[in-house]
């Protein structure tokens, strides 16, 4: 169920994703409320990534991963692993030839070899390996046996973030030939499948989501974010997009909307919100109200977004709703100038 609400009042969330708006690339951030914190590429250094993650503030990054080595993914990589403390960083392991590669390789060894630093490569770890904490599941999509070569993006690495109900997924340039090859091995099928929050693949490429109906059916993906920035290439294209409008309850742009924000509680309930929208995806169960909590007496449930809505015991949203105010009759919250729900 889609709500779009203005004023929220609900308790504080256990998960935040922020899709990070650094321009022409990808960033994701994620934070747990017991501070455990995951950063998934970062963009170019231009992109700054690592300025934002400080005025977060962020100072420990527990895993660090780069879904494949290009400059508009990894290239900040260099700054991130200079600046914070970094517990882990996981790499496809395909080398790459530019400068940038050689440099955040070389301090990658650096700081594994003085023991400040795990370093794990795609190789190590089995396809959809858990490398998260607790109730905070992020499975690892590895590149595709059956894809031979040095293309970065067809080696791009994914990963699912699970908690509780909620899924995100993050594929980083994969393009068709790899998540047909995802598809047709068959591993992660399941593993993908009803996504919340999918983020684009390749910036919205035409060779990426674009009329990829095998991938797609199996995504289900309920709102789409598209971290893009100025560019040569028409990123996001029109039929990236014009696909995207077939599946998703939103779809949000970095280049547009700024960062995106999925706020995620403990029963898998969330919200998704635009630095310069505000609040544009509420799930319809599991956030729970902050502190409200309608008594037998007043059994009528209060919402506030467009309008005031009023839920009664027997409407269809009734148990899926979490109250703003309480009322002990439908006469009541008629009063006080709410409608009735539609169901």
């Amino acid at each position: 169920m889609l709500l779009i609400l203005n004023t929220l009042a609900f308790a504080a969330p256990t998960l935040q994703v922020d899709f990070l708006d650094v321009g022409q690339g990808d960033a994701v951030l994620i934070r747990t409320s017991d501070g455990k914190v995951v950063l998934l590429d970062g963009g170019k250094p231009s992109g700054d990534a690592d300025t934002q993650l400080a005025a977060l503030g962020v100072t420990r990054i527990d895993l660090l991963i780069a879904s494949h080595a290009d400059y508009d993914h990894a290239g900040v990589h260099e700054d991130i692993l200079a600046a914070f403390d970094v517990g882990e960083y996981v790499t496809n392991g395909l080398s790459h030839t530019s400068q940038s590669y050689s440099r955040i390789t070389s301090l990658a060894r650096t700081q594994a070899a003085s023991g400040a630093l795990v370093t794990t490569v795609a190789s190590d770890l089995a396809p959809g390996e858990d490398l998260g904490w607790g109730d905070l599941h992020l499975y690892l999509m590895t590149p595709p046996a059956s894809i031979a070569g040095t293309d970065q993006n067809l080696h791009s690495m994914g990963v699912m973030i699970e908690y509780g109900d909620f899924r995100a997924l993050v594929t980083g340039d994969s393009e068709r030939k790899e998540t047909d090859a995802w598809l047709a091995a068959g591993t992660y099928n399941e593993l993908i499948a009803d996504i919340d929050v999918y983020k684009a693949i390749h910036h919205g490429s035409k060779d990426g989501d674009a009329g990829n109906t095998p991938w797609l059916n199996r995504v289900m993906p309920e709102n789409v974010v598209v971290p893009v920035g100025p560019n040569s290439y028409g990123h996001p294209t029109i039929e990236a997009m014009t696909t995207y409008q077939a599946y998703a309850s939103s779809i949000s742009r970095t280049d547009n909307d700024g960062r995106v924000t999925a706020q995620v509680w403990a029963g898998g309930g969330y919200t998704l919100a635009t630095e310069v929208g505000g609040v544009i995806f509420v799930s319809g169960e599991g956030i729970p109200a902050d502190g409200v909590n309608c008594p037998a007496t007043h059994p009528v449930k209060g919402n506030i977004g467009s309008e005031k809505v009023y839920h009664s015991p027997t409407g269809a949203y009734y148990k899926r709703t979490t109250p703003e105010e309480c009322f002990a009759s439908a006469a009541d919250a008629a009063a006080a100038g709410y409608r009735a729900s539609s169901r």
